[in-house]
């Protein structure tokens, strides 16, 4: 989302979860329903998360950089091992070491010494920056990669840039077996070919630090693509005049590895032009068959267990690395494509993690779950407003989020609150979920919904109001108590008051005057300003301004909205 929801105003300990103001030592406790411990539940959730091994704290054990397509989000994850077992901390304190990135960022050593460098997006391109860290991660200034080709098809490209299309993920693996990163990657002209940039070093006599790349292959393996349809043995006499061909915008994704242990590349190939079985296996030929080059000889469209294809987001992301700390490289499938209402996007049980109980050049992969990483995080899908309230009148605060779900089952048609009760204390926050569809919303089949809690008719409980995608507020009447509250719908429209979209309502008394006035955020990016001119048992509420403060916000953010002093610094 673009546009200001006001989505959090918090309030309570400053906490601010998107600058984690809270030491990790320090942080709340939050619970699941059974009760157990979610160990990452601040870490933000993983939409479009594209992972990389990396020993940060350099103490033998792998970590993992991720970097999350959407928000174009940094997060680092460190090995931590306590009484035997191994398992990832959240930890963002490594997060501002790295350079500000979007489509794609990922951590891979060109230089072999033994720091992996970063490789990310740069404008149709490729940009590295090499890792000169230390005790921190420390990168050099990024610079554009380059490959010549010897039959100028990149004529239509006078910068000869190493070509990268928009959405796809390439593979940067050494394909050639001559110890340096190459650069695979499609092109989505009339079909999909696979273009092998072979990285030159060694073949030049090099060393590794000076890189530099060759197209050496325009049609590698011998595979196409056209729709949903993938063709091996492909006639190529046409890939030299790509760049006059007009392209298409289908996600691709691809990852190398030794399926049967014959020491040839063996290939995932991910598509978005697939809703079913979306990622094709293909065998390479070259050692069964004595090829003289990678060829592939067979497709594969049922790689994985009917009970598990269903399960795979489309054009996945895929990763081949080592998890579960036992040495052998496992697979990572995870949503990589972001168009749903065109496609079947997860946004919840989107990371798939399948365990390797073979090895890495013949690996046997088992579904563990969908949620790798999300599980132990509160991740609850698309559009998620947090707001936080004494439900119980114990003194201490209440976490109440809504959200629009898992779009695959939700469509954005039947948002729903989800309720974690405060059962620690004010300084000792401890989060446990109680329902995950608080006050049976789901059947009113509301759209970005965002919910309000205050005293609106002064009986001493807390009312709720909830902004809607249409612009609308509902109302919702505590007719229990304020320890017990039963809240019953009383509006849609709450005071005929309409905004232009996306209203996310806030309560604050902005003239000191002892009564709640109401702000609303909306699609816009402002704050409109509506004035309690009643009472404070019998509200009026009368608009003020559009544009509070002159405020307009055109990404989600969230900020402290009690200042030091008690007085209202900012809304956002």
């Amino acid at each position: 989302m673009k546009k200001l929801y006001l989505l959090s105003i918090i309030v309570l300990f400053g906490l601010n979860l998107r600058a984690q103001l809270f030491e990790i030592s320090t942080a709340p406790i939050f619970r699941d329903e059974n009760a157990s411990v979610l160990s990452l539940a601040l870490a933000g959730g993983l939409n479009q998360p594209q992972f990389s091994p990396y020993d940060f704290n350099q103490d033998g054990k792998m970590d993992l950089f991720v970097f999350d397509r959407t928000g174009n989000k940094v997060l680092v994850f460190i090995a931590v091992t306590v009484k035997g077992v191994t398992n990832y901390r959240y930890d963002p304190s490594y997060e501002d070491f790295f350079p500000e990135g979007e489509q794609f960022m990922q951590l891979h050593d060109f230089d072999a010494d033994g720091k992996p460098d970063l490789w990310m997006y740069l404008v149709d391109s490729v940009m590295l920056y090499r890792n000169v860290s230390n005790t921190v991660p420390q990168f050099e200034a990024g610079k554009g990669l380059f490959a010549l080709d010897t039959v100028q098809y990149i004529a239509w490209n006078p910068n000869k840039k190493l070509s990268q299309v928009t959405g796809c993920l390439p593979a940067i693996y050494d394909v050639d077996g001559d110890s340096d990163m190459d650069f695979i990657t499609n092109l989505n002209i009339f079909g999909s070919k696979i273009i092998f940039n072979c990285n030159n070093s060694i073949e030049l006599g090099n060393p590794l630090s000076e890189i530099g790349f060759t197209i050496v292959d325009k049609c590698y393996g011998g595979v196409d693509e056209f729709g949903a349809d993938l063709i091996i043995n492909a006639p190529c006499s046409d890939i030299e005049v790509y760049y006059k061909q007009k392209k298409h915008a289908a996600a691709k994704t691809l990852m190398f590895f030794d399926n049967d242990g014959d020491g040839d590349n063996d290939l995932f190939f991910g598509s978005s032009e697939r809703s079913t079985n979306p990622v094709y296996f293909l065998e390479n030929g070259k050692s069964d068959l004595n090829y003289y080059k990678d060829t592939f000889i067979s497709i594969d469209t049922s790689f994985f267990s009917v009970a598990d294809e269903g399960k795979i987001p489309v054009a996945p992301a895929m990763f081949y690395i080592d998890v579960n700390f036992d040495g052998i490289k496992d697979l990572i499938l995870a949503n990589n494509d972001q168009d749903k209402f065109s496609y079947s996007v997860r946004e919840k049980d989107n990371v798939l993690l399948f365990l390797n109980s073979g090895t890495d050049n013949k690996p046997t992969f088992n579904l563990d779950r969908m949620d790798f990483l999300t599980g132990d995080m509160i991740d609850l899908g698309g559009r998620v407003a947090p707001v936080f309230a004494d439900l119980d009148n114990d003194g201490d605060e209440d976490l109440i989020l809504a959200t629009s779900g898992n779009h695959l089952i939700t469509g954005d048609t039947t948002d729903f609150l989800v309720y974690y009760q405060n059962v620690g204390t004010s300084t000792s926050p401890d989060f446990k979920e109680i329902s995950t569809d608080y006050l049976s919303l789901k059947a009113m089949e509301y759209r970005g919904i965002v919910p309000a809690f205050g005293d609106l008719d002064g009986d001493a409980d807390l009312d709720l109001l909830l902004g809607k995608q249409d612009g609308t507020i509902a109302h919702y009447e505590n007719t229990g108590s304020s320890t017990n509250p039963t809240f019953t719908l009383k509006t849609e429209n709450f005071s005929s008051i309409k905004v232009e979209g996306n209203a996310a309502p806030a309560f604050a008394d902005m003239n000191i005057d002892g009564k709640l006035d109401l702000l609303i955020g909306n699609i816009n990016g402002t704050v409109v300003y509506y004035q309690n001119n009643g009472t404070s048992t019998a509200p009026s509420f009368g608009w003020v301004t559009d544009s509070l403060g002159g405020i307009v916000v055109n990404e989600l953010i969230s900020q402290k909205f009690l200042g030091d002093t008690g007085f209202y610094d900012s809304l956002i």
